[in-house]
């Protein structure tokens, strides 16, 4: 196993009650599908994706096999101290003596439509849509899941904990999740919250720039496995390590205008190495680059790249290889 992200009671930010999921041995009355705000992301930064229980992973990504179940995984006489110790913790009532989550929630409710253009919705499902499940059964636990409660993600961060005693694993934070941790576990610099703004700041650029990613059964999954199958995917992730991101909505653009610069002067240089073109046929392929849309551009510019080498590199051409 390589580098794996964890995602529970708080991961998923939204759940889709109108377009259900099939229901799993953990649902109580209900299966609402979840929705990821980051599950791109997270395929660019992690080789699997663990989760709590079947019920909190997406129609479309269940069975991948980059994909886990915790309640699956850890079975048998041998994981019955863990499992029992995981139960203790969703069985826990500890919300008394958490920090206040009042303010950070009002935030997240008015972040509420913002977070569903990031997730990638688009099928105008709004009033069928909320931030928590129904009832869930989890290694005789009986609990819930709610990206908007400062208990759900303390629970998760515990099991976390317990998970990295035989486990590297790292935390799974949507943005609702970010602002409940800041006041969780207050810091000038945390690395769960770097972690997460990088991984939501990919998933963010992927579906911005490729239409209609994820549907009413999730994130699609031919590009959530070209993910994991590109062979740039390494180069983005680097790229995206090297920004400072402060918030993964305010660098947005200025990631964007970098990777835009980058494909255009490949298609640039292309063009002139595989046809030294001047005069009116030099300003039409000027033309094409700077002033129509990215996606004409690239189309324009298919012809000298295919003729050429090498190809657009990192990020650029991890994002046009999707694209593709």
């Amino acid at each position: 196993m390589g580098k794996a992200v964890y995602v529970g009671l708080s991961g998923p930010t939204y759940y889709d009650y109108t377009n259900q999921a099939h229901t799993s041995h953990n649902d109580d009355r209900t299966s609402p599908n979840p929705i990821l705000e980051n599950a791109f992301g997270l395929a660019v930064f992690y080789d699997e994706i663990w989760f709590l229980c079947e019920s909190l992973c997406p129609q479309s990504l269940r069975g991948h096999p980059n994909v886990r179940y915790i309640d699956r995984y850890f079975q048998g006489d041998q994981h019955t101290a863990l499992r029992d110790q995981i139960a203790s913790i969703l069985n826990s009532d500890d919300e008394d003596t958490l920090p206040s989550d009042e303010v950070a929630s009002r935030q997240n409710v008015a972040q509420y439509s913002a977070g569903l253009l990031k997730a990638g919705v688009s099928w105008g499902a709004t009033g069928a849509l909320d931030n928590h499940t129904h009832g869930l059964k989890i290694m005789g636990a009986y609990t819930s899941a709610n990206s908007n409660r400062i208990d759900c993600l303390h629970q998760d961060l515990q099991i976390v904990e317990l998970l990295r005693k035989t486990t590297a694993l790292d935390v799974a934070l949507n943005s609702f999740g970010q602002n409940l941790h800041k006041v969780l576990r207050p810091s000038e610099y945390d690395p769960a919250l770097e972690i997460a703004k990088r991984a939501q700041l990919g998933a963010y650029i992927i579906n911005a720039r490729i239409d209609n990613l994820v549907d009413t059964n999730g994130p699609d999954s031919k590009v959530f496995e070209k993910i994991y199958e590109n062979a740039f995917v390494k180069d983005f992730r680097k790229f995206l390590i090297n920004k400072d991101v402060v918030s993964a909505g305010e660098v947005y653009l200025d990631v964007i205008n970098e990777i835009d610069h980058a494909i255009r002067q490949q298609i640039r240089k292309a063009a002139r190495d595989a046809r030294p073109v001047k005069g009116l046929a030099n300003m039409a392929i000027e033309a094409a680059v700077d002033l129509s849309g990215l996606g004409t551009a690239q189309k324009v510019g298919k012809w000298y790249l295919s003729a050429t080498n090498p190809t657009p590199l990192g990020a650029a051409a991890f994002l046009m290889d999707l694209e593709e």
